[in-house]
């Protein structure tokens, strides 16, 4: 028997369609505002992402199947729809040595143009004293291409043009 129907396992990335199509030629994406919403679902725990940014995170009941998570998520958008919504930002993924920590700010890449790369959830730029010693703000604009990083307090690796924790 398929284990996702053992298990109830809904893991998987979601795309919901807005509601009111009648066929699938007629589906269109669902939006926030201008942001895409999208569904991350680990196991029973759901992620639901609007233009890249988490927003909420939900445990699913056990009764849910996968067809469940597109209407939860066209559910949850209706109430989200022209209010403000705060981002949920995930854990970072170590503890920092004294001296040091995390600028809790989303990072959604590492690199500009063809070498732009992913970054994983929970992935920060670190601040040393508090302070951001790093030529570039943000690892989204990072120029940096060498590929080399710099370890401090020799528990964490960070890309030596913005202070991403690479470790």
């Amino acid at each position: 028997m398929n284990q996702i129907l053992e298990t109830g396992d809904l893991s998987g990335f979601y795309e919901p369609a807005a509601p009111g199509a009648r066929t699938v030629r007629d589906t269109r994406p669902l939006f926030v505002g201008s942001g895409r919403v999208t569904v991350v679902v680990e196991g029973r725990t759901a992620y639901l992402f609007i233009g890249g940014s988490a927003h909420l995170v939900h445990e699913l009941p056990a009764t849910f199947e996968r067809r469940d998570v597109h209407s939860w998520a066209q559910q949850v958008a209706a109430e989200l729809a022209g209010a403000p919504v705060p981002e949920v930002l995930p854990e970072p993924l170590q503890e920092l040595p004294a001296g040091l920590s995390y600028r809790m700010e989303a990072v959604t890449g590492h690199g500009s143009g063809a070498y732009r790369t992913p970054v994983n959830r929970g992935r920060y730029v670190v601040l040393v004293d508090g302070e951001s010693p790093w030529a570039t703000r943000r690892p989204e604009d990072c120029l940096d291409t060498s590929d080399r990083g710099v370890w401090l307090g020799g528990a964490v690796l960070v890309c030596l043009s913005c202070g991403l924790d690479c470790t």
